[in-house]
């Protein structure tokens, strides 16, 4: 079965790779700072990683979710370097911010989608 799945790509001027998608890996690799270096739950946990230019490591990566299914389905980079990532989501407890336009899972059982700024 595989574990991971990449679901979209996308490169900045300085020619490095993000990329989002889902993994169902308990030891998915992430970075020092990342936000969320475990598997939070669920089957499925976002994930969002910056690629070295060799394509031989990770420049930065972390997971994205909570206790239930996530996934990063689109992503897209500014002039800053900042990826903003797109996906849904079936966690009641998925991470967000204090200023997020929606503080709760609309529904329960119900996938939701999420924006983050990466």
């Amino acid at each position: 079965m595989t574990d991971d799945w990449g679901n979209a790509i996308a490169v900045d001027t300085a020619e490095y790779a993000y990329v989002t998608g889902q993994t169902r890996s308990r030891n998915f690799p992430v970075t020092i700072g990342a936000s969320q270096v475990s598997h939070a739950g669920g089957a499925s946990d976002a994930f969002v990683s910056k690629i070295s230019l060799a394509g031989n490591s990770l420049v930065y990566s972390t997971l994205l979710g909570g206790s239930g299914d996530d996934s990063g389905n689109a992503i897209a980079l500014d002039g800053n370097g900042h990826a903003y990532v797109a996906g849904n989501t079936s966690s009641a407890n998925f991470p967000i911010t204090a200023n997020a336009f929606q503080k709760a899972n609309g529904a329960a059982l119900a996938r939701q989608m999420f924006c983050d700024k990466a």
